[in-house]
């Protein structure tokens, strides 16, 4: 009898593609863009689906706290480390670790609308 597929798999699943999808039709993302993998990007986009709890693409400080928590088994970073990382995966200095950030296509067509 053949394996099935686990819930936990399947909700993954679709939070990765939900989130993607979204990224995409609202963003213009394109994975390709960034050097990413389908795969790759649908890995991102489910981290990004965890631990943006308020599901606004973005991660605020106590999010990416969060994720640090998760990924720092064993080695935990203090407050200030994480301060220090958030500030430098703010790339475009906007408060926020973004999903990814419009583009111009995307922009334009936002200003259209």
């Amino acid at each position: 009898m053949a394996e099935s597929t686990k819930p936990s798999d399947s909700l993954r699943n679709l939070s990765s593609y939900l989130t993607l999808a979204n990224a995409r039709s609202t963003l213009g993302f394109d994975p390709a863009t960034y050097g990413l993998t389908e795969k790759e990007a649908g890995n991102i986009a489910y981290a990004f689906s965890v631990y943006d709890t308020n599901d606004n693409g973005k991660l605020e400080l106590n999010e990416l706290s969060a994720l640090c928590e998760d990924l720092g088994d064993g080695c935990p970073l203090d407050s200030d480390e994480i301060k220090v990382a958030y500030k430098k995966l703010d790339v475009n200095k906007s408060g926020f670790i973004e999903w990814v950030k419009k583009t111009p296509k995307s922009a334009t067509a936002s200003q259209d609308e």
